[in-house]
């Protein structure tokens, strides 16, 4: 059909053809770079912040209690009607989360 058809058209069809055929080029690009590269990264970083969670956790409580010291602290001090005494404050904290300082 190519070869029968008169020379502008044909040029113009080549043209068409090989601009479709470079867009499907790069839409099967991204498909293989979302798939193969992309996913695969993805997995690599789920898998590294699965592997944290059991840390994040112990953080997560040891923050806890070095927070619920700290305003145990500061409410003691606001029911004395006292000075806040940050030495005593810091006590309190590694009390309960050792070397936090």
């Amino acid at each position: 059909m190519l070869e029968r058809t008169a020379e502008p058209k044909r040029t113009a069809l080549m043209r068409h053809l090989e601009a479709k055929a470079i867009d499907e080029a790069l839409d099967l690009f991204q498909v293989l770079m979302a798939t193969r590269l992309i996913s695969t990264a993805r997995r690599a970083t789920d898998k590294e912040r699965l592997s944290t969670l059991p840390q994040s956790e112990k953080a997560s409580r040891t923050l806890a209690r070095a927070a619920k010291a700290l305003l145990e602290e500061l409410e003691l001090v606001e029911e004395l009607d006292a000075d806040v005494d940050v030495a005593a404050l810091w006590a309190a904290v590694e009390e309960v989360a050792p070397g936090l300082r």
